[in-house]
């Protein structure tokens, strides 16, 4: 089953194995055509070409540093900050064992197998020839496991590690199968996958770390369930990398132990001891006790590994384990004071606990060799788009002004999701990224997540599949039905007598095939039928195939079996293309298109090596379900198959990134609740902890810190500022810095092929502009159109959309004689995007309400009757219990966690009120205030109106949301505004005029102390900020002038697919 790709050699055997040979050396697969990697066509191997790497010039390093290595004896241990060298000291030191005790008696020990290779490929480019073993902790646990087992048993039982999500699914069969006394409020989430994750990750920490639950009942039943899952582990012959961890560690000092010498060292090297959890610390402090010679290089302020139990006391575990000599490295050679000093202060105030005064010097105030201090730049934006195009200025003004190779570039965020809307940006513009599966977890990558979800529809009876999946496959590139298509197939199934509306007739049709088999031929089907087709063929092979590999190449080949075919009536087209050979006719293009397909066929590769490891390992048939849900559960990046030269824009989280170096960097995601992260679900097993939550952000600052630190010459911080889109302000962690205004268009891109068409273009339909720049450019056009890169393909007029001239509608949005009515949130909707306003407010087009707004309806209503009917407390969580919505809830026990939360936001807000002395005037008091001078009328609803001790009347705003407004946004806060104007007008609300303040109460976004939040919004004065916004927004009514405006508000938008202001509306742009 040959898979072709790219001439870059993407195309390989699905069963060659060169994981070992890529990962031991520096290997490039020979240039040329396909044909030529693939042995024409056939499974043979592939060609490969060793390339050893120049050795580098000699690296000059500081006494400090060959001091670790002076003596090879003793154990040493190496403290520094990010840029001091630590890692360089690791490296010699490593070589300069080799050349001591030999290749086999050195090992090199990692904590995960990308660190693992990132110091395998330092080493080898160091000294191919001096390369000692490099290993993860991990593997060197089940090794040792194994081969214990293994002698033991005379080789007849054989040792299986289970992956996190393949624990997960032993405890889930555990729990279905064993009557425990769980706590009756978990009682609806034990079934489900998130209790397992749970309770997986909980015995994980709480074995490692010895740790016991705070409630001695549940600790009980955990224990007992513990008890159990070991002893079923014992008789599968199977072990988590926790348990074989702390089981290694135990043998090393058993006398028992008989394959000692296999496990006996006389040299380790350790880069990153803070990112050994404690289990892995265990084995490797009992494995190096064992050594001549040992060091460890560690950064307690790089440790940013919490949810593995990683925490900043790993070194001072150390240091009492095995006490070794220290060796400061206290300068800092890769960047300068400026870009040290912003990361200084992103850092926690909280150091280690182990650090004594000139430690902790050397790791904050250390002292900066590089002359040049390095440039930081702030930038703020209105949307990301205007960012991303801010970026893609910046790089192509660094290349062409700084001569900055782009492999000289970094842009670092904090999730996958924002670098996947930047990587599309870069591309477009045509600048070469990597954005490979080393950078994103496997199941995250466009291309394997299509396939996932096809795999996901099978393994379950179809005619229970969800009818949004099917619709995803139906427009996946597995198929390739565009949302056109779908809607004409939709069309033509209801003239044969189908009914609903498109979701709901194509859903059926993939879903019972027959009800295809009884219309006619027709060519608007072929595609529906096709997709029927392939879907079902699948699903029957599914069942009988004896590989997971199997079943996904049939998938990627989109193949369909012939009675299949003949029961859904589908004939086979022999012009239809499927996937792999788009992909492999794209891959050839020098376009974005092409590296796009690239990557696709990369990571499509990966996912079949991931189907052949589970293959391997898998003692049964194998699990679909299980397959594809660890996968999903994976949050480190695949493997790469295939090694490329490093040649474009790297783009990878800030966890990817650590390590690294680049001259320029960009910084994104620095938003309040992405950096430091806002959205961790909380446990199920653990009740929410505040000291937790002060080291889970300590963390997140510490991550901040490191991405900073991998800029060399220049980093830019690159954040979006917008009133109107909430969760968009810059994050905390920026508080002490003054931003630069915010910039609110996107820059000139006459450096990209795209941006210097469109100027272009523009200018030669300028009626403004001269005729002779008019005539320059579209002579400029025509010599562009006529040059064979396909990136100046836009220049031809063929490739031109026109749009004709705006229609008028006959009935006006407003009519001339009824005055506007204006709310808070009208004003913030229309200010945002007017024309999402238009199809929400007008038309009606929007999803129906989310848990999220349900929720706060309910606590509102509480709100209300606490201040009308003095609720006790016990009251208000009774009438709150009463009005919880759990219908909204995707599961019972999501409801239930979430009424957890609203009880506490009820209790702090009674508090509140309990506490709060001033005069209350009404609660949910509606108004209609006339503005005449405005000509219109402010409407709305104020939760709470008192009359303070200032002899203020105070308007409260109730705020149920999980971000809180920055002051910049309280400024011009329309919502209060509304509010403060209509109670200053209003003889009803206000009959001796008094001064009108307001406050928001913030309910879930509390404090420490788990109580509410006030912020007060500054004096509305001459409110001429309201008034501007008012008048535009009534201007924009009248005369339907209604642009469309990115940003974060767009992600739930429904009308994305016309919206000219995003990619999916492209079809609708000029």
């Amino acid at each position: 089953m040959p898979m072709t790709s790219s001439s870059r050699a993407r195309s390989i055997g699905r069963r060659t194995r060169v994981e070992w040979l890529l990962t031991r050396t520096s290997c490039h697969v020979r240039q040329g055509n396909p044909a030529d990697v693939t042995g024409n066509g056939h499974n043979e191997p592939m060609a490969l070409q060793i390339t050893w790497p120049n050795p580098e010039v000699e690296i000059q390093l500081t006494a400090a540093q060959r001091d670790a290595f002076a003596q090879l004896t003793g154990h040493h241990l190496v403290i520094g900050a990010a840029g001091s060298g630590r890692s360089t000291a690791v490296h010699h030191a490593a070589l300069a064992a080799v050349r001591e005790f030999g290749v086999e008696q050195v090992w090199a020990i990692a904590a995960s197998r990308s660190s693992a290779s990132q110091l395998r490929a330092k080493l080898i480019n160091l000294n191919p020839t001096l390369t000692p073993k490099v290993f993860t902790i991990s593997a060197i646990a089940y090794a040792m496991l194994r081969t214990e087992l293994l002698i033991k048993t005379s080789g007849e039982v054989n040792l299986t590690m289970l992956t996190g999500p393949a624990q997960e699914a032993r405890i889930r069969e555990l729990v279905a199968s064993k009557s425990l006394n769980w706590p009756q409020r978990w009682q609806q989430a034990i079934n489900t996958r998130v209790f397992a994750s749970d309770l997986r990750r909980y015995l994980d920490v709480a074995r490692s770390s010895d740790q016991l639950h705070p409630d001695p009942e549940i600790n009980k039943v955990i224990l007992q369930f513990a008890t159990s899952l070991m002893q079923e582990a014992k008789q599968r012959a199977e072990v988590n990398y926790i348990e074989a961890n702390l089981a290694s560690a135990t043998l090393i000092d058993s006398a028992a132990m008989e394959s000692r010498a296999m496990f006996s060292p006389r040299a380790i090297i350790v880069d990153d001891l803070h990112d050994f959890d404690p289990s892995q610390l265990r084995l490797l402090i009992a494995l190096i006790k064992q050594t001549k010679y040992s060091l460890v290089a560690s950064n307690s302020d790089a440790s940013v590994l919490g949810f593995r139990g990683v925490g900043i006391e790993t070194t001072k575990s150390y240091r009492d384990a095995v006490l070794p000599e220290v060796h400061l490295l206290d300068k800092i050679f890769r960047y300068g004071e400026n870009i040290g000093n912003l990361a200084q202060t992103f850092l926690p105030t909280t150091i280690a606990p182990d650090l004594n005064a000139a430690e902790a010097t050397a790791l904050r105030d250390p002292k900066y060799v590089n002359s040049d201090p390095g440039e930081v730049v702030f930038e703020v934006a209105a949307s990301s788009a205007i960012r991303d195009a801010l970026i893609v200025d910046r790089i192509m003004k660094a290349k062409v002004n700084e001569n900055l190779q782009f492999s000289d570039i970094a842009v670092i965020g904090r999730s996958f999701s924002s670098l996947g809307e930047l990587r599309r940006a870069l591309a477009d513009a045509a600048i070469p990224v990597e954005f490979t599966p080393d950078n994103v977890a496997l199941a995250k990558d466009p291309a394997v997540a299509q396939l996932l979800t096809a795999i996901e529809l099978i393994v379950k009876p179809l005619a229970q599949a969800d009818s949004d999946q099917l619709i995803r496959f139906a427009q996946s590139e597995i198929v390739g039905m565009s949302a056109a298509q779908l809607r004409h197939t939709a069309q033509k199934l209801r003239s044969f007598g189908m009914y609903g509306s498109t979701v709901e007739v194509i859903s059926a049709a993939l879903r019972e095939p027959k009800l295809l088999s009884q219309i006619p031929f027709d060519p608007v089907l072929q595609p529906i039928r096709r997709s029927a087709a392939i879907l079902h063929s699948l699903a029957d092979t599914a069942f009988k195939a004896s590989t997971l590999a199997e079943s996904l190449w049939w998938l990627w080949q989109a193949k369909v079996k012939p009675e299949i075919a003949t029961q859904i009536g589908y004939d086979a087209d022999e012009s239809w293309q499927n996937w792999p050979t788009r992909l492999a006719a794209q891959a050839k293009l020098p376009t974005a298109a092409g590296r796009r397909a690239d990557r696709d066929l990369d990571a499509v590769l990966a996912l079949f090596d991931a189907a052949d490891r589970a293959d391997r390992t898998s003692k049964s048939s194998a699990d679909l379900a299980d397959f594809v849900y660890e996968l999903m559960q994976q949050d480190a990046a695949s493997e790469v198959l295939i090694q490329r030269d490093v040649t474009g824009v790297a783009v990878l989280t800030a966890h990817r990134a650590r390590g690294r170096e680049w001259k320029l960097v960009f910084l994104i995601d620095l938003q309040e609740g992405v950096w430091p992260a806002g959205n961790v679900r909380e446990s199920i097993i653990l009740p929410r902890d505040t000291d937790e939550q002060r080291v889970r952000l300590a963390e997140e600052r510490r991550l901040a810190a490191a991405a900073v630190t991998t800029a060399r010459k220049k980093l830019v911080i690159s954040v979006v500022d917008s009133k109107m889109d909430q969760g968009t302000a810059p994050s905390s962690l920026l508080v002490n810095y003054q931003l630069p205004p915010v910039t609110s268009t996107a820059p000139p891109t006459l450096l990209t092929a795209r941006g210097l068409i469109a100027q272009l273009r523009a200018t030669a339909i300028d009626s403004t502009a001269s005729e002779n720049l008019r005539r320059a450019a579209i002579n400029r056009l025509g010599y562009l159109a006529k040059q064979t890169d396909i990136r100046f393909m836009p220049a031809q007029p063929s490739q031109w959309w026109f749009i004709a001239d705006l229609t008028q509608s006959d009935q006006p949005l407003l009519s001339p004689s009824t005055d506007l009515r204006v709310s808070g949130s009208m004003l913030e909707s229309i200010t945002r995007c007017p024309t999402q306003w238009f199809f929400e407010r007008k038309l009606g087009i929007k999803d129906q309400p989310v848990a999220n707004t349900v929720i706060g309806i309910a606590i509102h209503a509480v709100a209300q009757k606490i201040v009308a009917e003095k609720l006790t407390s016990d009251q208000a969580v009774a009438e709150l219990t009463k009005l919880w919505p759990t219908e909204v809830f995707d599961a019972p026990w999501q409801a239930k966690v979430q009424l957890a939360e609203a009880i506490r936001m009820v209790s702090a807000l009674h508090v509140w009120i309990s506490e709060n002395t001033n005069e209350t005037l009404g609660a949910e008091v509606s108004f209609e205030v006339l503005h005449a001078d405005l000509a219109v009328t402010l409407v709305g609803k104020i939760d709470l109106l008192q009359k303070n001790e200032k002899d203020e009347l105070e308007v409260i705003d109730f705020k149920t949301g999980a971000v809180k407004p920055t002051k910049a946004d309280l400024a011009e806060h329309s919502q209060l505004g509304i509010y403060q104007l209509a109670v200053g007008l209003s003889d009803e609300m206000n009959p001796v005029q008094l001064p009108v303040s307001a406050k928001l109460i913030q309910i879930r976004a509390r404090n420490a102390k788990d109580q509410v939040v006030e912020q007060v919004a500054p004096e509305l004065g001459d409110a001429q900020w309201l008034v501007d916004e008012i008048e535009t927004a009534k201007g924009r009514i009248v005369t339907e002038d209604l642009p469309a405006r990115p940003g974060t508000h767009c992600r739930n938008c429904k009308v994305r697919n016309i919206c000219p202001a995003v990619p999916e509306g492209d079809q609708v742009n000029a």
